[in-house]
């Protein structure tokens, strides 16, 4: 009996080891290959839906920031206006003179900071070429620099622009802009009627330019536009740079107009306050005299000038001669 106690306690033992196995492995445990079941993943409560009160609050922000960025300077409807039709020359540069001041302060309807570049009181070109020189102190900003160049510049909304209201909040506004161009009367249509009048051709080009903007809005200011359409700084002028000559592109605008105004004086050939760079483009007047507003202008089938005859049909070889000496004497 004593020889086999020994190999009894070695069975005892290991039906102890086995059931303890056993124990652990069908006992839920918390380990690394036993991992408690995921959290299922919140729920994201969808936006509360917008009132109509904020929707409109929205549309008429996303009017006004298209507004206050897009329209400034000379008005293209004024600038084209048949009222103009002869008026003398001072009359005209005084009507359709781009303005020397422009509010860029946005602070009313957005928050965006435009780029340095951007904007009409960038650094003009002169500075960016020398700081210190004296084409900068007159020319300091890009205004001043393209109102050196170009005697008309202006832009105003085509209408009221169309205006969505996304369910996220954001909204895309599409419209269209006329922008209008004029430089001087260097190349202008001159002619002289039978009274010894002067006129001039004043064809200013207008044109539309499109626009398609997506508006972030936070705490009800525009906080972020996203720009799905080209554009150029006439029809931009806040937040875009002035860095392209706007005459480069006259021809490419929708529904380009250049209408043919009659004006009494002299051709404004280089008007005080123009200082073109020869390196720049000018926007070509039309040539001729067409138009109905020209029908109008007293005697102007007996003109002669630079599109007709220079001799004044009313011309007499034995009048002049007659008068030589009396005209001759009269300058000393």
């Amino acid at each position: 009996m004593r020889n086999r106690l020994p190999a009894l306690i070695a069975v005892i033992a290991a039906i102890v080891a086995v059931a303890a196995a056993l124990w652990l492995a069908l006992s839920p445990g918390d380990t690394e290959s036993d991992p408690a079941p995921a959290a299922p993943s919140p729920v994201a409560e969808p936006a509360p839906a917008l009132s109509d009160g904020e929707r409109d609050a929205l549309r008429d922000l996303a009017v006004r920031f298209e507004t206050r960025t897009r329209e400034w300077g000379v008005d293209p409807a004024a600038a084209t206006a048949d009222a103009l039709a002869q008026s003398d020359t001072d009359t005209l540069l005084k009507a359709v003179r781009t303005p020397d001041a422009l509010d860029a302060d946005l602070s009313d309807v957005s928050s965006i900071a435009p780029d340095a570049d951007a904007g009409p009181h960038a650094p003009s070109e002169a500075c960016t070429a020398d700081p210190a020189g004296a084409a900068c102190s007159m020319w300091p900003d890009m205004l001043s620099w393209w109102r050196a160049h170009h005697w008309t510049m202006g832009a105003r909304l085509d209408g009221e622009p169309d205006v969505t209201v996304n369910a996220d909040g954001t909204v895309d506004v599409t419209g269209r802009v006329r922008v209008v161009l004029w430089t001087s009367g260097l190349d202008a249509t001159r002619i002289r009627t039978r009274d010894g009048t002067s006129w001039w051709a004043y064809t200013p080009v207008t044109g539309l330019i499109d626009y398609h903007d997506t508006l972030t809005v936070t705490d009800g200011l525009v906080s972020k536009r996203v720009r799905h359409s080209p554009t150029i700084w006439l029809a931009d002028p806040l937040l875009s740079a002035w860095d392209d000559d706007p005459a480069a592109g006259t021809m490419s605008w929708a529904e380009r107009s250049q209408p043919s105004i009659p004006i009494r004086g002299d051709a404004p050939d280089d008007p005080d306050g123009l200082s073109p760079d020869p390196d720049h483009l000018m926007v070509a007047n039309a040539p001729g005299t067409d138009g109905p507003l020209w029908e109008t202008v007293p005697d102007v089938d007996t003109r002669y000038g630079s599109d007709a005859p220079q001799q004044d049909p009313s011309w007499s070889p034995e009048d002049d001669a007659a008068t030589l000496r009396d005209r001759e004497a009269a300058f000393g």
